[in-house]
């Protein structure tokens, strides 16, 4: 799974019809499921945890004196994300995708020490405030997603219940949730988080991403090369600024136009084996396990509204990746680490 995750969007550039940019970037992305690797043989999962949690913590306090030091570096003061905090992470999205991830990591931290309990509760505190302050909707879902999640998953990892109720209970907790993020296509829920139906504009692009799809089904047009000059040529005709975006805004649909079925096969195989991994680690309460359960739900999530999936470097594609084989390394190695 490892190995195609790392080598089809690289192989990509024999038919991509963007060559140069598709092997660079899927040198780059190749290079970060190297490191994943690193990570995942590297630590446990309680000291990679422990280390996310430091430097996202750092990243946030960074955020916070950039802020005060030099505002304009930190904030953005024009446009239509005005008054929207971005930190040291270039942009709100970035920011508000990382403090999801922080803070429902911390929430699911098993302090072991009073530097653990510290930890925990700064990084709760800092990205509360910086979740709030950055105005992403996205962040502010994902977040709320992730702290109703954190009760669920601890009780799934529980060890002293039946892998039997605990998986029935999940299952019953995914369906429910699915049920409530449904009425996110409603007019007057998007609205609650200042949003229309379109999902400011995103459904436009999917569109066309859609419509042209059926020319390179099979293996799409290389990836990272269909929103270049190369691969757009078909889809301006439903931009009405004509402006190139570098993305389309969904994981799964940019890997159907990118990749083609091969990258939905390699995309789905990934979720697969890893969810057979999650159930595995349900069953037998490895609970140091259960954060990183929650940060797969994340990056599913956000996948949807945000290209991440496939994307080099990307947070939230780190850590599913680590997420990925730490459970997969569990089922084949009957160990807390890999």
């Amino acid at each position: 799974m490892i190995l195609l995750v790392a080598l089809v969007p690289i192989a990509s550039f024999v038919w991509s019809v963007e060559p140069e940019a598709t092997l660079r970037r899927g040198a780059a992305q190749a290079l970060t499921v190297v490191f994943c690797l690193y990570l995942a043989h590297r630590f446990t999962p309680r000291a990679l945890l422990r280390l996310f949690l430091f430097a996202a913590l750092l990243g946030g306090i960074a955020s916070l004196a950039l802020a005060a030091i030099d505002p304009a570096r930190a904030i953005e003061f024009g446009g239509p994300n005005a008054g929207s905090w971005f930190g040291v992470y270039g942009h709100k999205a970035n920011l508000g995708r990382v403090g999801a991830f922080a803070i429902t990591g911390a929430m699911l931290l098993a302090p072991e020490s009073s530097r653990d309990r510290l930890l925990k509760f700064a990084v709760i505190a800092v990205f509360c405030v910086l979740l709030v302050l950055s105005q992403s909707r996205t962040g502010w879902i994902l977040g709320l997603c992730g702290l109703a999640a954190a009760a669920l998953i601890r009780f799934a990892f529980s060890p002293r219940l039946s892998a039997a109720l605990k998986l029935s209970v999940v299952a019953c907790g995914i369906v429910v949730g699915g049920a409530v993020l449904s009425t996110l296509s409603n007019s007057d829920a998007l609205a609650i988080v200042g949003r229309d139906n379109t999902l400011s504009g995103r459904t436009t692009l999917w569109r066309a991403a859609l419509a042209s799809f059926d020319q390179h089904p099979a293996f799409g047009v290389g990836y990272r090369a269909f929103w270049r000059a190369g691969g757009i040529n078909d889809v301006l005709g439903y931009l009405s600024d004509r402006i190139l975006p570098g993305h389309g805004h969904n994981g799964y649909l940019d890997t159907l136009a990118e990749l083609g079925l091969l990258g939905i096969a390699v995309l789905g195989l990934f979720f697969l084996l890893t969810i057979s991994g999650v159930v595995r680690a349900i069953c037998q309460g490895s609970g140091e396990l259960a954060p990183y359960f929650a940060f797969l739900m994340i990056f599913a999530m956000n996948n949807y509204v945000a290209t991440v999936a496939f994307e080099h470097s990307d947070p939230a594609w780190v850590l599913a990746l680590v997420s990925a084989i730490y459970f997969t390394a569990k089922v084949q190695r009957g160990t807390t680490g890999v």
